[in-house]
């Protein structure tokens, strides 16, 4: 892991790995939801409440829109926890 941050409001973790690989972390179940892959190992983040900011060794910037970062009812937000790949 290269990096790590909690969320502005404490529900999730993200970390960044020299893997290449950006996950989001639920800090209650300790479950993985969320993983964006990248051609490069991300060097630098931010997390707001609704996205994350992301470098890569490669010199790209990723902007992403990340669902489960935002507050949802707990009746039943159906979670996405499907992997992508930028394609090359």
């Amino acid at each position: 892991m290269t990096a790590c941050t909690v969320t502005p409001d404490g529900r999730r973790v993200v970390s960044a790995s020299w893997d290449g690989t950006l996950k989001v972390w639920d800090v209650e179940s300790g479950a993985c939801l969320f993983t964006q892959y990248a051609n490069a190992a991300y060097t630098a983040f931010i997390a707001t409440a609704t996205a994350i900011v992301a470098g890569d060794a490669s010199g790209a910037i990723w902007f992403l829109d990340v669902p489960l970062l935002r507050e949802y009812p707990s009746s039943g937000f159906p979670l996405d926890t499907s992997s992508s790949r930028p394609s090359t």
